[in-house]
């Protein structure tokens, strides 16, 4: 079964004490462990890059959106209940439920409509945990099917907690906004990289170039898509344009401007470009550049078809 980017299994000690680290205490009504009320609120952790600087709620929207390969059948979000405040002397059950009126309330916050994500989308591991007594987390699991998404729709699968405690919800981070964006050029493609060890193109592509292989345009929003480039340590492409009532234009491609600052730091320099030409038919997308580095000129061009 395989993993979300940014979820891995916890042991009991790392969970209770990242999720501690995340929630304790803040400007976001949540309580100091020694203080009141005690309250629940869910906790996403990024383990694969030991960082606990992002969390639920719509303070982290953007980090519930679900970016899977549309191609994958199945992928599993992991993710826990914490108590804040003092933990309770009782076990405390929880039971989760996907919420509507949770994405009825969001539906004025962007220009997004997002709809119901159908059940057949995903399915929870466990619906129900028991945060034992004294303790401070359940763990749970939710598995999403990628290839059953509609690209064409915006979905939301708005989670959100409850307990036979009597203990309240944390307003802020009470709930998880799995969602996923519709964008009209989202999607898997074909895929072409050639690269010639020169500045002008010239010549036999290097033996690095291949064609035919996949890649996929993942939404950053309804007229963005981000998509992987065959040079260097492959960071993604930004591809954006404009869509006027359904009508596409102005397409831009630019890399993305984390991957330039640790490609300068290893003497890698953009000479030209990138460059984006896009078919008539949207079904085509060409992009070039070239580089400069301390191994020699490149001349670069990523394909992406249908």
């Amino acid at each position: 079964m395989k993993k979300h980017l940014f979820f891995f299994g916890l042991s009991a000690a790392l969970m209770c004490g990242l999720a501690s680290c995340l929630l304790n205490g803040n400007q976001e009504n949540l309580p100091p462990e020694s203080g009141t009320p005690t309250l629940l609120a869910m906790t996403r952790i990024d383990v694969k890059n030991h960082k606990s600087d992002f969390n639920t709620g719509l303070q982290y929207f953007v980090a519930s959106a679900l970016t899977f390969p549309p191609t994958n059948k199945r992928d599993t979000v992991t993710f826990s209940v914490t108590v804040q405040g003092p933990v309770l002397s009782r076990d405390i059950t929880v039971t989760l439920k996907v919420d509507e009126s949770v994405l009825r309330a969001y539906y004025s916050k962007d220009a997004i409509d997002y709809q119901l994500m159908p059940p057949s989308n995903y399915a929870f591991v466990n619906q129900t945990g028991v945060i034992k007594a004294g303790s401070r987390f359940a763990e749970f699991q939710i598995i999403f099917f990628p290839d059953k998404f509609d690209l064409n729709k915006s979905l939301m699968c708005a989670v959100t907690a409850s307990n036979d405690a009597g203990v309240s919800i944390s307003s802020n981070f009470g709930h998880i906004y799995f969602h996923t964006i519709a964008n009209p050029v989202a999607g898997v493609y074909k895929w072409d990289w050639i690269r010639y060890n020169n500045a002008g193109g010239t010549g036999n592509p290097a033996s690095t170039s291949f064609t035919g292989r996949s890649a996929v345009f993942s939404p950053l929003n309804p007229t963005e898509v981000t998509v992987k480039m065959g040079y260097y340590t492959q960071p993604n492409y930004i591809i954006s344009f404009k869509d006027t009532h359904g009508t596409l234009s102005d397409f831009k491609v630019k890399i993305d401007p984390k991957a330039l600052q640790g490609w300068l730091a290893d003497k890698v320099e953009v000479t030209s470009g990138p460059t984006l030409t896009v078919s008539p038919d949207l079904r085509k997308f060409t992009i070039k550049f070239a580089v400069s580095s301390s191994s020699g000129a490149r001349n670069l061009t990523d394909v992406y078809y249908k």
